[in-house]
């Protein structure tokens, strides 16, 4: 809960006098610093407040002797909390609600709780505190005067201060930290023009004895001054920390003043010069004694990372100008002349004496027409190691002579830019990229583009930047942009203002303009002046909109692209039906509102888009939405794709018209995937002859029947794959469900998991002979305990894994697989049929082109017998792999390999074959290309063994030597036998064998075997006996 403590403050100024004369504080004839501001004091008996803007009143008298600060509605204290020198706690929210004017008065605030024994209080409330050094900062920068000797803009640059306060409710003072600097300009050129920044440096030197350059602007309003033929004059008021400002002995003092042209005044003061707290100075320019001369300069702060840091210009071409870089750290500057080579180590590679520091660098160019290249190319594009050290830029570049600006400062530290930064560039067309990733970025001046009218690309221009806000006239002078895809992607804008693309008639491309942000609402108008614009893919996926106007789109009547447009926005319940009512070149809604929590949707909304095709996962995973109006889709004749349509949405029922009116559609896949529907409609896809899939269409859901004549009207349907997946609740199947569909190729999976399927009709698939895949087809159907003799009639299928985990499947029609010739994979057909006892004879005599048993009956836990010659006519066989492995196996028939002389593996082939007791002589006799047998009776505790397993005559020179491949016999018999002593027989002596050049792997090939074996003793280490 939150606590209002309120304390009234009285507030008293105390006009101290100065002791020190002017004299002292003279820096030249030309430049006068006069201490004739002296400190001031504030006495406070009590503080509270509320949430507002920071002001403080600061008012200059006309003799200088006389200022004041005066408290304003809506100042703001920040109140610490502290115990000692740590930190407690603070609160920003004391807000002054006395009189403006007033020397005194209340603040109201949060209280403070924590334990502590002190206060510390500070204006203004925007200042950033350090928790864990308890301190506090201001920044100087930012300040913009409004008008000639206007002091408004001082109020949120005016740091007070009162500490080691007791009691909040007796009297205390706050101290001024910070100064005033007032500059009176005089016989300034009007060559100027259109004042922007007034620019003051000064050589300044650290306790440490660490030269370096401080500077500090102030930034001036449009048309707050401007020099001419009468105008020479100028009073200007800057705030400044005393520290950051003093000159050095022999340090210079320099100010600029930067408008249509820049001119640069400066002096060296011998003595050096310091500022104290609490003070306002005087600085006067005549341009006299201390001349102006006009300059060509570009300020930028870097804050080196390593020693090194390189200006970010080409490593190839010349300079096209002469050069001259003032470093800021004291050392003197470098000076390159026009016409010099650049490459990775010119003499623009500076190494700084410390690191982690900030250092101002300022680059004056010998080329002053500012309508001439001034510098080169200026930006991460030209591959210097400099984004991470380049934290703001603060003055315009110079003329770099540069159209494209794409990439310039992505992946750059940069904190800061100013209004005209591209001010001396009007030629640039390209800015895509130019920001993008600049996640130290939290804000951009308005008149940022307002000097490049032949701009045409932003996109990405921003995004992945830390934005918060955007000025509306950010593009208003762009009328050539057509592109802002990704513009401010990513961003933490919350809003957006409704005149941002008011002056781009020609934009073209929203693409993820505004996706990722935090937008909470967008003006109805935000596109109204957008009339060519095609794209909005993904315009405002991923923010939090709660609603859209009607409106909205009402001028883009070019638009033909929607996808994913506000997909991924959580909080939008609704959508108003005219939305889409002035765009009838539509064709993409395609993931449009994917995974938004609509709770319906208008009829009406597509009405007025007949061009639209792809309406693909366009309301996917809207976890609110369980209904749709029968005419969603009845002006949409020329949709194609209904894919993911409705996928995981709460659908429970679908009205039979819902696709009336769309014969050119062709895909269904998923489109009411994972919904809780219990039946649809059999006339649902009546009218779309086009259709050709249905995968997973109707996968997990609790469907209870199928209506027979459900696909009776689509003849072009070729896959259904997973269609019927999962519904748990399915019984049964209508016979001519798929008479009508004789272009399938894929029913893999179709019927996977419907754990309730009893039956399957006898003609399911007689008029499916185009199929390929059945792979799967009733996997999982654990309540399906017999087939119907002749159920697969094709031609070409291959893959047939179909039955895997029937779990009551108890018998086998022996003609099941008499009509698939073509196929070569059965790879865990009847792996897991846990009731099945036996396998009919003749089963895979009409599959002759069957390469793969693998798993084939792993698994058939109550299958203890097969037919002597199952794999006869299996001439093309090549992998055995686990094919009967966790079965019940008690005899394997003789020869029943011996036809199945391509195998390559049987591993695994009876793995875990508990019950199984014997092993024929010769059993692998005829497979001579058979290379690896790993595993292939672990785990059988009760196998008595054969030594003529390999080789019925126990040819041991012949048997491998012509194999060419390395055999693998690693834990071929592990375990073997262990539980039983009277099968015990002999092992066959692998070890005895010639493999030729082939080599063999043996590890634990007889390990943990039983003891009672006759040759048990003898067998080798390496094989895994007992004999070293």
């Amino acid at each position: 809960m939150k606590t209002m403590k309120q304390i009234y403050v009285a507030l008293t100024l105390a006009l101290a006098v100065v002791a020190s004369g002017c004299s002292t504080d003279d820096l030249s004839d030309t430049v006068r610093t006069l201490p004739d501001k002296p400190a001031e004091k504030m006495t406070i008996h009590a503080t509270t407040g509320q949430q507002s803007g920071t002001r403080v009143a600061y008012e200059d008298g006309a003799a200088g002797m006389n200022g004041k600060l005066t408290w304003q509605k809506g100042d703001r204290l920040t109140v610490m909390r502290m115990n000692g020198s740590d930190y407690v706690a603070h609160a920003d929210d004391y807000e002054y609600g006395g009189t403006d004017g007033a020397t005194s008065g209340p603040f109201t605030g949060t209280a403070i709780t924590g334990a502590g024994n002190s206060w510390t209080i500070y204006y203004p409330h925007t200042v950033a505190v350090n928790t864990y050094y308890a301190t506090v900062t201001l920044p100087m920068t930012g300040q913009t005067q409004t008008a000639d000797g206007n002091t408004d803009h001082l109020r949120n640059y005016l740091l007070l201060s009162s500490t080691g306060i007791k009691d909040l409710d007796a009297g205390f003072d706050l101290e001024m930290q910070n100064s005033i600097m007032k500059f009176e300009f005089s016989n300034v050129p009007a060559e100027v023009g259109e004042l922007t920044r007034l620019v003051w440096a000064a050589e300044t030197e650290t306790d440490s004895h660490i030269r370096c350059t401080h500077y500090l602007m102030l930034n001036f309003a449009p048309g707050a001054v401007t020099f001419d033929t009468d105008k020479h004059t100028l009073t200007a008021y800057l705030a400044f920390m005393p520290e950051e400002m003093k000159v050095k002995t022999g340090g210079k003092f320099t100010v600029m003043l930067m408008g249509d042209k820049t001119y640069l005044a400066e002096t060296t003061i011998d003595g050096g010069k310091t500022y104290a707290a609490g003070m306002r100075y005087t600085a006067v320019v005549d341009g006299t004694s201390m001349k102006w001369e006009e300059k060509a300069v570009m300020i930028f702060t870097v804050r080196p990372v390593g020693d090194q840091f390189n200006i970010p210009f080409p490593e190839s071409g010349t300079t096209p100008a002469e050069l001259t870089v003032d470093w800021g750290d004291g050392t003197t500057p470098t000076t390159v002349a026009s016409g010099t080579a650049l490459s990775s180590k010119d003499a623009f590679c500076h190494s700084y004496p410390l690191t982690y520091v900030n250092y101002n660098i300022i680059i004056t160019s010998g080329q002053t027409d500012k309508t001439l290249q001034q510098i080169p190319p200026f930006g991460y594009s030209n591959r210097r190691d400099s984004r991470e050290k380049l934290v703001s830029i603060d003055t315009p570049l110079l003329n770099t002579a540069e159209t494209d600006f794409g990439s310039c400062f992505s992946y750059y530290a940069l904190r800061s830019i100013p209004e005209d930064l591209f001010a001396n560039n009007p030629q640039a067309t390209n800015f895509s990229y130019c920001f993008c990733s600049c996640t130290s970025l939290r804000s951009i001046p308005e008149g940022l583009f307002a000097h490049n009218p032949q701009a045409t690309n932003f996109s990405y221009c921003f995004s992945e930047t830390r934005l918060q806000s955007i000025p509306e006239d950010l593009f208003a002078n762009n009328p050539q942009a057509t592109d802002f895809r990704d513009c401010f992607n990513k961003t933490l804008l919350q809003s957006v203002p409704e005149g941002l693309f008011a002056n781009n008639p020609q934009a073209t491309n929203f693409r993820d303009c505004f996706s990722g942000t935090s937008l909470q609402s967008v003006p109805e108008g935000l596109f109204a002046n957008n009339l060519q614009a095609t794209d909005f893919w993904g315009c405002f996926s991923g923010t939090l909109l709660q609603s859209v106007p009607e409106d909205l789109f009402a001028h883009n009547p070019q638009a033909t692209n929607f996808y994913h447009c506000f997909s991924l926005c959580t909080s939008l319940q609704s959508v108003p039906e005219g939305l889409f009512a002035h765009n009838p070149q539509v064709t993409d809604f395609s993931y449009c509102f994917y995974k938004t929590p609509l709770q319906s949707v208008p009829e009406g909304l597509f009405a007025h888009n007949p061009q639209a095709t792809n309406f693909k996962e366009c309301f996917r995973d809207c976890t609110s939405l369980e209904s749709v109006p029968e005419g969603l889709f009845a002006h949409n004749p020329q949709a194609t794709s209904f894919s993911y349509c409705f996928n995981q949405t709460p659908l429970q029922s679908v009205p039979e018209g819902l696709f009336a009116n769309n014969p050119q559609a062709t895909d269904f896949s998923y489109c009411f995937n994972l919904t809780p529907l219990q039946s649809v409609p059999e006339g649902l896809f009546a009218n779309n002859p086009q259709a050709t899939s249905f995968s997973y269409c109707f996968n997990h859901t609790p469907l209870q029947s199928i209506p027979g004549g459900l696909f009776a009207h689509n003849p072009q349907a070729t896959n259904f794959w997973c269609c019927f997946e999962g519904c748990t609740s399915l019984q049964s199947v209508p016979e001519g469900l798929f008479t009508n569909n004789t272009q399938v190729t894929n029913f893999k999976e179709c019927f996977k998991d419907c754990t309730s399927l009893e039956s399957v009709p006898t003609g399911l698939f007689a008029n499916s002979p185009q199929v390929k895949d059945f792979s799967g087809c009733f996997s999982g159907c654990t309540a399906l305990q017999s087939l119907p003799s002749g159920l697969f009639a094709s031609t070409v299928a291959t893959d047939f894994n179909c039955f895997y985990r029937c779990t009551s499947l108890r018998s086998i029609p022996a003609d099941l697989l008499a009509k698939l010739p073509a196929v070569t994979n059965l790879s865990s057909c009847f792996s897991g049929c846990t009731a099945l006892r036996s396998v009919p004879a003749g089963l895979f005599d009409k599959n002759t082109r069957i390469t793969s048993f693998r798993r084939c009956f792993a698994d058939c836990t109550a299958l203890n017998s097969i037919p002597n010659k199952l794999f006869d006519n299996n001439t093309s066989v090549t992998d055995f792999t686990g094919c009967f492995e966790g079965s019940s196996m008690a005899v394997i028939p003789k020869g029943v390999f011996d036809n199945n002389k391509w195998v390559e593996s049987f591993e695994n082939c009876f793995k875990d074959c508990l019950p199984l007791r014997a092993v024929p002589t010769g059993l692998f006799d005829k497979n001579t290309r058979a290379t690896n047998f790993r595993r292939c009776f672990s785990g059988c505790l009760n196998l008595g063994m054969n030594e003529a397993i390999f080789s019925a005559t126990k040819d041991y020179k012949q048997r491998f030597p012509n194999t060419y491949k390395k055999m693998d016999f690693r834990e071929c018999f592990k375990g073997a036998g262990s539980a039983t002593a009277a099968l015990a027989g002999s092992a066959p002596e692998l070890w005895n064998y010639d493999f030729g050049r082939a080599g063999y792997s043996s590890t634990d090939c007889f390990a943990n075997v039983s003891s009672y074996l006759n040759n048990y003793s003898i067998i080798p280490s390496a094989w895994g006996g007992v004999k070293e």
